[in-house]
């Protein structure tokens, strides 16, 4: 009876998780950098939800699903844009040799997919304007 109850919980599992979903981390750090430092980011998702403001150096969460864009600013310089881009998360493709029709699960979890980089690096310009007035 111990046998078919486990055997019972381990087919559950089979059929309710898939690769991507079962071993990738379900939040991923984005690490913000700018040269100059102490730029104002922020970090909006799926267009909507504005998460705190932070000061650079510094770190964001995201989830696979979110689509993400980190906004730097700082006074005197002009303001960047910076898409978190994504690739194929490699455990996805784990789907397709074992159970290919397990691959709708990461698809609904957004597992499929992770950050192409954990790291955003800028180098803000000086503003132009700034430079006029001062001339």
């Amino acid at each position: 009876m111990l046998i078919k109850n486990n055997l019972q919980i381990l087919i559950f599992l089979i059929f309710t998780e898939s690769c991507a979903t079962l071993i990738s981390p379900s939040i991923y750090p984005i690490y913000v950098d700018t040269l100059p430092v102490k730029a104002k980011a922020f970090m909006m998702c799926d267009k909507e939800r504005l998460l705190v403001v932070k000061e650079t150096p510094a770190t964001f969460l995201q989830t696979p699903k979110e689509e993400c864009v980190v906004k730097i600013s700082k006074e005197g310089y002009s303001s960047e844009d910076a898409k978190i881009e994504k690739k194929i998360n490699p455990a996805f493709w784990g789907n397709i040799w074992l159970f290919i029709f397990l691959m709708p699960i990461d698809l609904i979890s957004g597992h499929w997919q992770r950050p192409e980089n954990g790291i955003i690096e800028v180098k803000l310009k000086k503003n132009s304007d700034m430079i006029d007035n001062k001339k």
